[in-house]
């Protein structure tokens, strides 16, 4: 009788659990469709630059309004308008805690001109991850796909409007998830006097939600001490996602009790507590190994996101 009044405080906690909120760092504006750079820094060397393009504008010489872009706008990195190939644009965001992952998008210009006929590398692209102090933690050199837009000598954006898919990326960063960091974008022209861009847009950082479990008050417990077990869920992500919250206890002979389980949203850098057990043991309770389970699972296909375990100890 003592055992089921203690499991039903347990399910009666988790039901009317309290949630604490926070907002861990995170990438802003990565799909830059506040319309401006909110959340980055544009600079660059030898007058090299970075701004905003929108789809259907003309923000080159050649015509760039048949472009489509996943959203209204995209960042555009590029060499100054004189365009010398050490003219190198900069792109750098504000600092956010590394995932596992970042993914973005990207697609460079050409031109079917003279001057950049046979060239293979029209650009230089390059992805770095930074720490606070700026320092390169890696860094990589990628070729994108490339759109080749009509240059008309009749003057800026009059030739034929033209389309190219983005390729797409996705950069390990494993090696430094949990740590701030920035990320930086880095362009230049490979063709002298041809300033081209190189146009960069959803911009992620991609981690799985993860779930620990938090054992206060007594681990080794008697009756009559408290036992405060809280489930701590994050969305490490730069995009919302839906998960289901399951945490349950075992008696020491392996007995499942209370497997509650309740469905959440998380926004990008969600950080939430719950508390699931908060309660002094009463008398009589069962002596031996007790254990709390959690599970952070895709509510549709049943994916496990993250798993924790914890035990607690009764003594007489």
């Amino acid at each position: 009788m003592k055992i089921r009044a203690f499991t039903f405080f347990f399910i009666l906690n988790f039901a009317l659990a309290t949630t604490a909120f926070s907002q861990a760092p995170i990438l802003r504006n990565g799909n830059f469709e506040t319309g401006t750079l909110e959340g980055w820094t544009a600079s660059g060397v030898n007058e090299g630059l970075a701004r905003i393009a929108r789809e259907g504008s003309c923000f080159s010489y050649n015509n760039t309004e048949g472009l489509t872009l996943s959203g209204s706008f995209a960042a555009e990195v590029r060499s100054s308008g004189l365009a010398p190939t050490d003219s190198v644009g900069l792109l750098t965001s504000d600092p956010f805690i590394a995932g596992s992952s970042i993914s973005f998008s990207a697609l460079s210009e050409t031109e079917d001109s003279e001057a950049a006929r046979g060239s293979d590398d029209p650009v230089t692209f390059e992805v770095r991850l930074l720490d606070t102090s700026e320092n390169v933690l890696l860094s990589q050199i990628l070729k994108t796909n490339i759109v080749s837009l009509n240059r008309n000598f009749a003057g800026p954006c009059t030739g034929e409007q033209r389309d190219a898919a983005f390729s797409k990326y996705s950069v390990d960063t494993s090696s430094y998830r949990g740590q701030m960091v920035k990320l930086q974008f880095r362009q230049h022209t490979n063709v002298p006097k041809r300033g081209f861009f190189t146009l960069v847009d959803d911009v992620a950082i991609d981690d799985a939600p993860t779930l620990n479990l938090h054992v206060t008050g007594c681990i080794t417990c008697r009756e009559g001490e408290r036992v405060v077990v809280r489930a701590r869920v994050a969305n490490p992500s730069s995009r919302e996602i839906h998960v289901e919250l399951k945490v349950g206890g075992r008696l020491p002979d392996g007995t499942a009790v209370s497997n509650q389980h309740t469905e959440l949203t998380l926004q990008p850098g969600a950080d939430r507590l719950f508390t699931v057990l908060d309660a002094a043991l009463p008398a009589g309770v069962t002596e031996g190994t007790w254990t709390f389970e959690g599970a952070l699972l895709e509510p549709e296909l049943g994916k496990t996101f993250s798993r924790d375990v914890k035990a607690v100890e009764i003594t007489r």
